[in-house]
């Protein structure tokens, strides 16, 4: 493709993930994004989703939501015990609670991400 310009894709703003050596257990995800990027949203309307494997979307509320300058830190459970998540995970800040019933439903109310980890 010779011009990106003319690919209908959608992006998003950053999600940064903060913890490292994330181990294969359930746990507390730290994450981050610029406070510019969730566009004036209120915290309390955000959720996080994780997508891993064939698993349907894992909705998640936001833990410790924290406004520093102009970064907003959170955590969200890793929910690994009970869905086996091993693998590519991938993790999506969006507006609504959810259910989603799928992926695509997930990228239409995402604002932020992707932010990836690998489990095993």
């Amino acid at each position: 493709c010779p011009n990106i310009n003319i690919i209908k894709l959608k992006t998003f703003k950053p999600l940064n993930v903060l913890s490292k050596d994330i181990k294969a257990e359930t746990q507390n995800i730290k994450f981050s994004f610029a406070k510019a990027d969730a566009a004036n949203e209120d915290p309390k309307s955000l959720a996080l989703v994780w997508i891993n494997g064939q698993n349907q979307p894992i909705v998640k509320s936001l833990i410790n939501p924290i406004l520093d300058g102009d970064s907003f830190q959170f955590e969200a459970s890793l929910p690994y015990d009970e869905f086996l998540m091993n693998g590519l995970t991938i993790s999506a800040v969006v507006k609504g609670s959810g259910p989603f019933a799928s992926i695509d439903d997930v990228a239409k109310a995402t604002l932020l991400g992707p932010g990836l980890i690998e489990i095993n």
